[in-house]
């Protein structure tokens, strides 16, 4: 029977099937008995294809039985194995009685391989083929040249047997094959190094996983996928769940690159930025007990803070926190990257109390960390409530379009942003924060960070934050929220302790002198009252 094709309704007008022996199956029909031929193809993720045209076999005449000795061999590697072989070979004979001995013979003989373990014998029909399966008898004596030849088999020597069945016309047919014994032997490991390995969140993660889509109940963090029985089409499925588990974007031959838990959980400890090596950077020297952090922006980067480090006259130690997701990670959300600079805070300063200041894009990250962090004092520095921008705007060129606007003032209409070239966008957007002189592959990798941030900020959906909130905003705004005050978008949520200052700059001039001098005063202010009223502030 062919099958209707599924959801077919008419064809491709580009194709011209009436001119062609092809055509699509439109609803299910008898398959007619010509030799019947069917093309299966596989088509790879990178466009790599192949093809394969099966037909029918011919159809097999049953031969006239014949009463003959015929050599029968069988070899393992084990001894139990070859018995194991015996059985199943004489349990298929039993339930195939019209099989052909000499096919069956000539199948054991030129379509195996010889291992050391080896048996071997003569019959001349089903009954004694199936008598000599269940016994341990071999060939003793050899009495003619088929047990002869048997003999010299099992010692070891090369036969060839194509000299056996010139003109016989016998055929290889499908017979058991080899019986594996399902025993896993494993390697010893370092006890301490297991133990190690299995206080990591992450790779204990991996084990679960692993061990129920390979069906073990034991691995170690070395032990190769693809040793233990997995392979590309298994790995395949597994991705999915680790990505959903372990809130990470992977591709889907990480597997194949990563092939063990040690190197895959390294390589997504990486990818989540949550590895050991993430650490804050020290933008300045000063009181260690009372660090204050300031949050990258869209770029990534913290050269932006590298002013206001400067001139603030705090006496904690301020660090600053980078990106240190990649551009695959679509799936990043604000909430994890607070939850991710939090455990990166913590290295630094244990405990409490924290100061957390974040600008732009980095005001949003702050703002979250202080919803996850019992936080002492926030400082937000230009930054809208994302639930007031325009809804929908989730394309590259909606991203670069605003930020365009934002950073330079320069409003492009349809006509002249479909006229650029993706080339042309990055660069213009690189000259606003004087990113022009690095090369271009790095221009790249800071726009698609960028991206990857711009949609964790249309995706974030803050709530009410009850405490004090330090928070400026500049002069210079967008022209479609001209008349919007930022932190009245703040207010919205019932965030009623904010303080606002308005500063006469624009969006990236408020991080450079002389602005930023105003700002690193007030800030300064803020700070020393927060002392004031919570000395004593702990987590």
């Amino acid at each position: 029977t062919l099958p209707a094709s599924l959801h077919f309704k008419e064809p491709n007008p580009h194709i011209d099937f009436e001119s062609s022996p092809f055509y699509v199956v439109g609803e299910t029909k008898p398959w007619e008995e010509t030799p019947r031929r069917a093309l299966v193809n596989s088509l790879g993720f990178g466009g790599t294809n192949a093809h394969v045209i099966l037909e029918e076999p011919p159809e097999v005449l049953k031969r006239e039985e014949r009463h003959q000795d015929y050599l029968f061999v069988l070899s393992a590697k084990t001894k139990t194995a070859l018995q194991a072989m015996s059985d199943r070979l004489k349990s298929y004979l039993e339930k195939h009685p019209d099989l052909d001995l000499g096919d069956v013979a000539y199948t054991l003989q030129v379509g195996r391989a010889a291992f050391p373990q080896r048996k071997a014998f003569v019959a001349t029909n089903r009954e004694d083929a199936m008598k000599q399966l269940a016994t341990r008898d071999e060939i003793g004596e050899a009495k003619t040249e088929l047990e002869r030849m048997g003999l010299d088999w099992m010692r070891g020597e090369s036969i060839d047997w194509t000299h056996l069945h010139e003109n016989d016309g016998c055929r290889r047919i499908s017979l058991p094959t080899y019986p594996f014994e399902k025993k896993r032997y494993w390697l010893e490991f370092n006890a301490k190094e297991e133990a190690n390995a299995s206080s990591d969140n992450v790779q204990d993660t991996l084990k679960r996983i692993w061990k129920e889509y390979l069906g073990l109940d034991q691995l170690t963090v070395n032990d190769n996928f693809f040793d233990l029985g997995g392979d590309s089409f298994l790995a395949i499925q597994m991705v999915p769940e680790i990505q959903e588990v372990l809130g990470v974007s992977l591709k889907v031959n990480t597997i194949l690159q990563y092939p063990t838990i040690e190197k895959l959980s390294t390589f997504i400890e990486k990818e989540r930025g949550t590895s050991a090596d993430r650490e804050a950077v020290l933008l300045k020297e000063g009181d260690p007990t009372c660090s204050l952090f300031v949050i990258h922006q869209i770029d990534g980067h913290i050269f932006s803070y590298k002013q206001l480090a400067n001139v603030l006259q705090d006496e904690g130690q301020i660090y600053g926190i980078e990106s240190p997701y990649s551009s695959s990670d679509s799936s990043l959300t604000i909430e994890r990257m607070a939850s991710d600079y939090v455990k990166m805070i913590k290295m630094v300063q244990p405990k409490g109390p924290y100061r957390i200041i974040g600008a732009s894009f980095g005001g949003l990250v702050a703002y979250e960390i202080a919803q996850q962090l019992d936080v002492d004092s926030l400082t937000m520095i230009d930054i809208i409530n994302p639930t007031h921008l325009k809804q929908g705007a989730e394309t590259e060129d909606d991203m670069f379009s605003l930020l365009l606007e934002l950073f330079s003032g320069k409003k492009l209409s349809p006509e002249e942003l479909k006229e650029l070239s993706r080339e042309e966008k990055i660069h213009q957007i690189m000259q606003c924060m004087n990113f022009e002189v690095l090369p271009f592959p790095e221009q790249e990798r800071i726009f698609e960070c960028m991206k990857v941030h711009w949609g964790a900020l249309k995706k974030y959906r803050p709530k009410c934050y009850t405490k004090r909130i330090c928070f400026f905003e500049t002069e210079e705004k967008l022209s479609s929220l001209h008349d919007i005050s930022l932190v009245s978008t703040w207010k919205d949520l019932g965030c009623n302790k904010i303080e606002p200052h308005v500063i006469a700059a624009s969006h990236l001039g408020i991080m450079t002198s002389p602005y930023v001098d105003e700002v690193a005063k007030l800030i300064d202010a803020f700070l020393q009252s927060q002392k004031k009223e919570s000395p004593d502030a702990k987590i």
